[in-house]
């Protein structure tokens, strides 16, 4: 009941905060009541995450800290009180209600938004929410303020969106963080529908909104802290902030599409790339010069922080990209070797196809008909519907290029595919869930063109079907994903009895839990459990971090024992392994030489997927846990 209380405010205070941002800037009474969500929300969300920050910093993550910061937002909603002018919809489609497919199609949603709270009410278990989404926001409440994690890629990274979730766990816990990381989907159907109303009547504009919000990449990481959809929301807006902007001229707009980019830049490196194909867009319209300086401005008001708080702490301001380029110095926690390592294995197994223009036009083709491993495509892809769509989307953005909301659509779609290009030929993870933040305003593009193709030839009912077919596969699949999570909710199941049958490692974290105290500190490789460790713990993973050296190639017993007291570690979890390097090499030979030994040994099951369950065919993994002896004595 409290967590959902919470949840409520927090949604308050971004709604409110938006309109306050929107008003400071004038466009507020120029808004029609749509675009005032769809703009405000996604503004305000970003923007609490923002305030967030230096209260972290100044050590004031407290609850009435927080209490104040959702009180000062909310106090934005009497802006509602305020008429809205009417919305510009396409005189097309004015009036086309539709009402039993709109009743339909609302019940459809409201389906698809319970089985994402559903899912979400429960224990989390996704694995990079695990690691730090929610791993650090607990870290960071615990502590009273937000620290320095000396981590590439999970730790020292913009973590805006992350913020968000700290005013929910502080005021209302675990299931307040949980539900409201879950909520955010919300927001972004909004803008989904508001964007598509545009050019499409109501009931298509909701089931457009059905269709993206189930895509397998939205199901997979809808429900969890990974921040992809939340990023979508930056996109969504900013992209259309922008085709206003270039449009009219107003600059209003431009700095409305520099703020929200550069929420997005403050949430993930890959808002970088964002922020320039956006910009480019801009500025290869009228009034590009006064237009772009008032962007980049906003883009600088809210993405820089955390980019100051890395160089701060690194040198680096997007750490550790620039390390080689700024010649730093090695630090405790980063090295030129651990840097070497890093990049190495980032081009093995982040990139498995040349960033050519070839690739660049056959990606989203193999994506989705014939996706590489890498790719993480299937779970996390786009699914069929882009691909269907696309020919008819074509056809409908040359075909009615000169009507006003196609203009539109098409320079929010060429921000788009700039960022793709750029995300793509420059080095990045091929991963394709790091371009899911792109795909609802491809979607929203596609549905609005395809649907006028269809609409002007009279054969909106093979659209329908279409429709109707993907939205019951994709709502199948996301019922299949929630299956775990209703069981657990209507059985009775305990908490930990959910966590060993969702998380094959919980019984070690688990003994942790119950036998170590705070005086102990435990040394991990299990990285998608540390969200779950109520004990001290350092992450050792070998590429991200120097303050273990636990490479592959590493096999310095005395540094490595040296390195693990310099940190305090009393314990280590590791797998049994023959001596020899890398971490479990030289943790075996701790053990072989007495001055590490084993205090608990598990069998853990191997899992297919959290839906799938457990692979009865293969052998279960071993852990055990070692206490290190003798904190002062040297090996033998």
């Amino acid at each position: 009941m409290i967590g959902g209380l919470v949840v409520l405010w927090t949604a308050a205070a971004c709604l409110g905060g938006g309109a306050l941002a929107l008003a400071a800037f004038g466009l507020w009474r120029d808004l029609p009541a749509g675009p005032r969500v769809a703009y405000g929300l996604p503004l305000g969300f970003g923007l609490l995450g923002i305030a967030v920050f230096p209260l972290g910093v100044a050590g004031l993550l407290t609850a009435s800290a927080m209490a104040a910061l959702l009180a000062a937002g909310s106090a934005g909603l009497w802006l509602w009180r305020q008429p809205a002018p009417a919305a510009k919809v396409a005189p097309a489609v004015r009036g086309r209600g539709d009402w039993p497919w709109i009743g339909l199609v609302s019940f459809l949603l409201l389906t698809i938004g319970g089985l994402y709270l559903l899912v979400a009410a429960q224990p989390p278990t996704d694995g990079d929410s695990m690691a730090y989404h929610f791993a650090n926001v607990r870290l960071f409440a615990e502590a009273g303020r937000v620290q320095f994690i000396p981590r590439a890629a999970d730790g020292a990274t913009p973590m805006t969106v992350q913020m968000t979730y700290l005013p929910p766990y502080i005021l209302g816990g675990e299931r307040a963080m949980t539900l409201w990381s879950a909520a955010t989907l919300g927001g972004l159907g909004i803008q989904i529908v508001v964007f598509l109303r545009r050019a499409v009547p109501v009931a298509w504009a909701l089931a457009g909104a059905g269709v993206l919000l189930t895509l397998p990449v939205t199901v997979y990481g809808g429900s969890s802290g990974q921040v992809e959809m939340k990023n979508a929301m930056f996109v969504l807006g900013a992209a259309f902030a922008v085709a206003e902007a270039a449009r009219d001229g107003d600059r209003r707009h431009a700095l409305l599409a520099g703020l929200l980019a550069g929420l997005f830049v403050g949430s993930k490196y890959l808002g970088l790339q964002f922020a320039a194909a956006a910009g480019l867009v801009l500025i290869l319209q009228r009034r590009w010069l006064t237009s772009g300086a008032v962007y980049v401005s906003g883009v600088i008001i809210t993405g820089i922080s955390w980019y100051i708080w890395n160089f701060a702490h690194t040198g680096d301001p997007v750490f550790p990209v620039l390390f080689d380029l700024l010649e730093l110095p090695d630090h405790a926690f980063w090295t030129a070797d651990v840097h070497a390592n890093f990049e190495e294995r980032f081009a093995i197994e982040e990139r498995r196809v040349p960033a050519s223009l070839v690739w660049l036009v056959l990606y989203p083709f193999r994506v989705v008909f014939d996706p590489l491993p890498l790719f993480e495509a299937g779970r996390t892809g786009p699914g069929p519907v882009f691909a269907l769509l696309l020919p008819f989307a074509f056809l409908g953005l040359v075909r009615f290029r000169k009507d006003a909301a196609v203009g539109d659509l098409w320079r929010a779609l060429a921000v788009g595919v700039l960022f793709y290009a750029l995300w793509f030929l420059i080095p990045s993870s091929q991963r394709f869930r790091h371009m899911a933040p792109v795909l609802p305003l491809v979607g929203v593009v596609f549905t609005a063109t395809a649907w006028l193709w269809f609409d002007r030839l009279g054969r909106v009912r093979i659209l329908v079907l279409a429709a109707a077919v993907t939205l019951g596969f994709q709502m199948a699949i996301q019922g299949g994903f929630s299956l775990p999570y209703l069981r657990h909710a209507l059985s009775g199941e305990s908490r930990d009895a959910f966590l060993d049958r969702m998380i094959p490692e919980y019984p070690v974290v688990r003994w942790i839990n119950g036998h170590l105290s705070a005086d102990d500190r435990g040394a991990t490789q299990l990285r998608h459990a540390l969200y779950h460790l109520r004990v001290p713990y350092l992450y050792v993973q070998p590429d991200f971090q120097a303050l273990v050296d636990v490479r592959a190639a590493t096999g310095d017993v005395d540094r490595f024992l040296a390195q693990l007291r310099a940190q305090g570690v009393t314990h280590l979890i590791a797998t049994p392994h023959e001596p020899g390097p890398g971490y479990t090499g030289m943790a075996a030979s701790l053990v072989a030489d007495g001055t590490a030994v084993a205090v608990a040994d598990f069998d853990t099951p191997v899992m297919i997927s959290r839906t799938l369950g457990r692979n009865p065919e293969a052998p279960p993994a071993r852990y055990q846990v070692l206490r290190l002896r003798d904190p002062g004595a040297p090996r033998p």
